[in-house]
Parts: C-alpha cells; structure tokens; sequence
C-alpha cells in the first residue's frame, strides 16, 4: 500500500464515526514518491468522475486519479459547481472545499 492510500484510510477510519454529510467526495493528498492523488471517495464522485474525468491532465484508475496540481484546481472547481465536496490532506491541516 503506498502512503497516499494508508493516510487516505487512517483519515477514513477516524472520520467513520462522523456524521455522514461530513464525508467527502474526494479527497486530495501530494507526496513526493506517487505526485497529486484524488480518492474517489463516494458513489456520487465515482459517478462524477466517470463524466468528467477524462482530461489528458487524468490518469483515472477506478479509486483514484492521479493529476498534476491543473488537474487538482480543473477537478475541485467542476466538481464543486456541481455540488460535490473535496477534502484536502496538506502537511499542516485538512481543508475542505
């Protein structure tokens, strides 16, 4: 398991007790081993993704999307026009957009 994939899980696991509507439809993570991955967190994102994700600035492999940070910005924005939610997991904090 790479680290992207064990931090997206340990986040998963900690939020599992949370109230659903805080669950992202993706989450966004970068590191230096693997670049920007976007989890396809929910139905909804894999739905979305499916439609929309098939930019050359995408590498869609099911679960995740590898991209660069244009990738990132172009996902977060369309996603969000259409109601969807990312949560990214920087170094410092977790934001959500």
């Amino acid at each position: 398991m790479n680290q992207i994939s064990a931090r997206s899980r340990r986040v998963s696991d900690q939020a599992s007790g949370e109230n659903r509507t805080l669950q992202p439809d993706f989450r966004v993570e970068y590191s230096t081993a693997v670049g920007w991955q976007i989890a396809i967190v929910s139905q909804r994102a894999s739905e979305w993704a499916r439609e929309n994700a098939r930019s050359p600035v995408f590498n869609n492999n099911g679960g995740f999307i590898q991209t660069d940070l244009a990738g990132v910005n172009l996902l977060v924005h369309g996603s969000r026009q259409d109601g969807l939610s990312t949560e990214y997991i920087g170094p410092q904090r977790i934001l959500r957009f």
